[in-house]
């Protein structure tokens, strides 16, 4: 047998052997932890993937978990300069800790004449999770309690809550309501769009109120002294990586929480409703925290300035343009699955200018077995305008002809 024929039949005998050789088989799914929780949801913020999630959609009383979005419309407030931290914060009878209805509940402290600015006034509310300063914000805000929980509400449906309702600013009603998607979705905008308040409020341990500033005169000489509290939510001190966001307790609703860590890359918020104590609210929100680092990653497989290819472009001031991600691309999938990531990009073959910067010209999808796991928009990088008249001219003629030659072919 010449040595042609036998390298040929070995060939032959090797194609035969990896056709028939079983792929690799996807990893499974990790396993659901057990939570004991009346609702629980577990999400990875980059990509926005529910990676758990039990009685998502049950509404249950949010207790203070109330305040982010009374934080939310601060944060807005201030980003479009209707109000600035510096701003001095008026404390009216409803406001003051001593109002009958905030008696045996969480309190910054507040009392009428006191001189406390906005910025304070946010810390009251996020560390001591003070309901006197949920009223003082939500009164220097709209005007009324009323008035801004009418806000609270319409900032909701645009957020797209379908399942939450507010009735106060702070959450000791049991008429407010939410679900844990609800409240992970209002978490996950919170964060997105005002990222600084991990920072300035959720991850402080400590509030010492009121300071010397804060007094007049006569209670300085008084002697007043100030109160120092904790942050009511213990994983910043337990859990490596925690820096917010709310905890949350009424007899109705039990102990809620939402929480969030990082951790390299990957952030997980992470939201418990209705556990049974104080105890079991900062267990369960470890456990499951550790559930979605242990068994999850996430990863971000095209940052938004990436040129993903380029698509012709005919009657243009430039015959091309650049394409690339509308956002970064970011997708959660189960630890050690990383190999089996199959990630197929799409663009147009070519378009005619005007070319907008921004104009969709394309997708990439990321697949994991037959599960898409990601997709996000191709846009161009910058805008074409059209050409001037000959190069119009010559590239409608070009057009044209290729128009018939397809016809005929």
């Amino acid at each position: 047998m010449s040595r042609v024929v036998r390298l040929g039949a070995l060939a032959l005998l090797l194609s035969i052997l990896v056709a028939a050789w079983p792929p690799r088989p996807l990893l499974a799914q990790p396993a659901a932890p057990a939570v004991a929780a009346r609702a629980a949801y577990l999400v990875d913020f980059n990509s926005g993937r529910v990676l758990y999630e039990m009685n998502a959609d049950e509404p249950i009383p949010p207790a203070s978990l109330t305040k982010l979005m009374t934080l939310y419309l601060t944060y807005e407030a201030l980003a479009q300069g209707r109000i600035r931290r510096d701003d001095l914060v008026p404390i009216s009878e409803r406001a003051w800790a001593q109002n009958p209805e905030l008696w045996g509940s969480s309190l910054m402290w507040l009392e009428p004449g006191q001189k406390v600015t906005v910025g304070e006034v946010m810390l009251g509310v996020a560390v001591p999770s003070g309901n006197d300063a949920a009223i003082a914000l939500a009164e220097k805000l709209a005007g009324t309690v009323e008035a801004f929980v009418s806000q609270m509400n319409a900032k909701a449906k645009e957020l797209g809550l379908e399942n939450t309702r507010f009735v106060d600013p702070h959450g000791l009603s049991p008429e407010n309501r939410i679900t844990a998607r609800d409240a992970a979705r209002l978490a996950i905008r919170y964060i997105t769009d005002f990222p600084q308040a991990l920072t300035e409020l959720h991850s402080v341990k400590e509030f010492t109120y009121p300071q010397p500033h804060n007094l007049s005169p006569d209670k300085v000489r008084r002697g007043t002294q100030p109160i120092r509290q904790e942050n009511r939510n213990w994983l910043l001190w337990s859990y490596p990586g925690a820096d917010g966001l709310k905890t949350g307790y009424i007899e109705e609703a039990g102990y809620n929480l939402i929480a969030t860590a990082k951790r390299g890359d990957m952030r997980l918020v992470a939201v418990l409703l209705g556990t049974e104590s104080e105890a079991a609210r900062e267990a369960q929100g470890t456990a499951l925290l550790n559930w979605g680092f242990e068994n999850w990653t996430s990863l971000q497989l095209f940052p938004a300035d990436r040129v993903m290819g380029r698509v012709r472009v005919w009657k243009g001031a430039g015959d091309q343009v650049d394409v690339v991600p509308e956002r970064p691309l970011w997708v959660a999938i189960p630890k050690g699955s990383e190999a089996q990531l199959v990630e197929t990009v799409s663009l147009r073959k070519s378009v005619v200018a005007p070319v907008r910067q921004g104009q969709v010209l394309g997708e990439a999808v990321a697949v994991l077995g037959d599960e898409e796991v990601g997709r996000v928009n191709l846009v161009a990088r910058e805008a074409v305008p059209p050409g001037g008249f000959f190069k119009r001219l010559w590239d409608s003629i070009r057009l044209f002809v290729a128009g018939l030659l397809a016809r005929w072919l």
